[in-house]
């Protein structure tokens, strides 16, 4: 028995030099420090972004929209840019013309494949979302939640805000660079700036919306863009890809400001002539002085051109990021 207990003794003394020469493999937790902190930043920052389009949209809204100088500089704005209907061999109707119910059926099955092909079925249903949302939630703003108050400054139409157009052209870009590989995304948002670009300005020259329209559908598309495409970590963008991006971010700024300085000098030209009007005439006045040419014009035409590329380069750039 001694024996049988001082070979149990040896062993366990054994064991506890195993134990204090081999300590055990604890689980360690994830590190709360920097990983952390960036993760939680991203999303902090991600979904700023989406509620400032989402409170963006609605500010322009009553900027343009439920004020008196908002809606003359918006009308005025679109009466300058119908000067180049007719002169544009009839590329801004067909732009127009493929913004349809079938482009967005025939974008919504590419998306399906895309993420077939990649085995990505749940971002596939985020783009779709994105899409469906969007284009969704714009037309109950516009028609029951959004509403244009008569202020005599144009005739009396229905309140057309936001562009329903240029939400289906947004989205349907928004999806695409949701689902694409990772080293096309920021080629794939640059082609959809200049879509949706060339769909949100063929609405204006054609008066269908007025550049607050085109606006505040891009803020909207973007937002739902940015609440729904994932927070990746990736080694496959190449170095091209990321030229473009930042790319993208320059001319969006640049255009951007050039934009806003442009449509706070056309504000400042036309509201000695129109802001104390009268409602009968003011019609009148701003066509008449839209198509007369002249400095104001052309400042017209490169504000609102300015802000619509410079915005639509911005928000499909901070879509594109989310994939670091």
């Amino acid at each position: 028995m001694d024996s049988v207990n001082r070979g149990r003794h040896s062993s366990s003394a054994f064991a506890a030099e195993d134990d204090e020469w081999y300590p055990k493999q604890e689980s360690t937790p994830r590190p709360a420090g920097p990983h952390r902190a960036v993760r939680k930043r991203d999303y902090l920052l991600r979904f700023s972004k989406a509620f400032m389009g989402f409170l963006g949209a609605v500010l322009l809204w009553y900027t343009a929209v439920l004020t008196r100088p908002g809606q003359i500089l918006d009308a005025f704005t679109m009466e300058a840019a119908g000067v180049w209907d007719g002169q544009l061999w009839g590329v801004d109707e067909v732009v127009l013309f493929l913004v349809s119910t079938k482009m967005i059926v025939i974008v919504a099955i590419l998306v399906v494949i895309i993420t077939f092909w990649r085995q990505r079925w749940e971002l596939g249903l985020r783009a779709l979302a994105v899409m469906l949302l969007t284009i969704g939630v714009v037309q109950l703003l516009k028609r029951y939640v959004f509403w244009r108050p008569a202020f005599g400054v144009t005739y009396a139409l229905p309140n057309s805000y936001p562009s329903g157009h240029t939400a289906a052209a947004a989205a349907v870009s928004v999806a695409a660079v949701m689902v694409v590989a990772r080293r096309w995304r920021s080629f794939t948002a640059f082609l959809g700036a200049i879509w949706v670009s060339t769909v949100g300005t063929a609405t204006v020259i054609n008066a269908w919306h007025r550049p607050s329209d085109v606006l505040g559908a891009v803020m909207i598309a973007g937002a739902f863009g940015l609440l729904f495409t994932p927070l990746e970590a990736s080694r496959g963008r190449t170095w091209g890809d990321l030229r473009m991006q930042h790319f993208l971010g320059v001319v969006g700024w640049a255009f951007f400001i050039l934009g806003l300085v442009s449509s706070v000098l056309v504000a400042m030209m036309i509201w000695n002539q129109f802001g104390f009007s009268g409602s009968e005439v003011l019609v009148a006045q701003i066509f008449r002085q839209a198509h007369a040419g002249g400095a104001v014009v052309h400042l017209a035409h490169l504000a609102g051109l300015s802000l619509i590329l410079g915005l639509v380069s911005l928000v499909l750039r901070s879509v594109d990021k989310l994939v670091q």
